[in-house]
């Protein structure tokens, strides 16, 4: 069995989805490998105890906002994150709607795949050559 976390935002027009899927098994060694990594940032002023959320790191928000003036120590967080995920075989899975339109095709990805959402290469719908340039 897999467990999925998931997550959505809402821009209007835009509603968005992520999750990434997690065998079973695997699940209580990604879960305190997750929380292990907050703690590696307390000495930069990061909670030890903070979750790790991708809006958080990239807008320096909440827990994370001790590294306003460090891009690269959130970037880095954000990627042990994306790491873990992979080495635990997980996948990232992500969609997007307008509110006008029905929802897109869910497309699934090895946890290496950074989301599109933060790909500078990525403008309107996703394309193989925007995806693959992230």
């Amino acid at each position: 069995m897999q467990i999925a976390y998931v997550d959505e935002t809402y821009t209007d027009p835009v509603y968005s989805f992520a999750a990434f899927l997690v065998d079973e098994g695997r699940d209580a060694d990604m879960q305190r490998e997750v929380l292990s990594i907050p703690r590696r940032f307390a000495k930069h002023g990061v909670d030890p105890n903070a979750e790790l959320h991708g809006s958080d790191l990239f807008h320096s928000r909440r827990a994370w906002k001790a590294l306003r003036d460090q891009p690269g120590l959130r970037v880095h967080a954000y990627r042990l994150g994306l790491r873990l995920i992979e080495s635990c075989g997980g996948k990232v899975i992500l969609s997007q709607s307008s509110a006008l339109e029905r929802p897109s095709t869910i497309s699934a990805w090895p946890a290496r795949r950074p989301s599109r959402s933060y790909c500078p290469a990525w403008r309107g719908k996703a394309s193989a050559s925007a995806t693959a340039a992230c």
